[in-house]
């Protein structure tokens, strides 16, 4: 049986789980362990990726939908009311 979520995307996910396991712990409880779960069971298990925790993502070769996942997060869960706002700003 294939599955629904392609190789991009479980390569995505898999940065993206890599990425939220390098965040400090306060960070990383501010997203719901179910989005978490949602990555770790969605990723693709034997692609080890190169993501450098003592780089910048911005200076990082991540796939876009991985960069697409990450500004998500951050809107969705990282950023503080002010922030928030702002990004409400920009979709109006």
């Amino acid at each position: 049986m294939s599955s629904i979520v392609s190789e991009e995307e479980q390569i995505a996910y898999t940065e993206v789980y890599d990425i939220i396991m390098f965040m400090d712990k306060n960070e990383r409880e501010k997203i719901p362990n179910s989005f978490v779960e949602f990555l770790k069971h969605n990723k693709k298990n034997n692609y080890i990726t190169k993501i450098n925790p003592y780089i910048p993502l911005e200076f990082q070769n991540l796939k876009k939908i991985t960069k697409n996942i990450i500004a998500y997060i951050y809107r969705r869960y990282l950023a503080d009311e002010e922030e928030r706002k702002y990004f409400m700003n920009l979709e109006e």
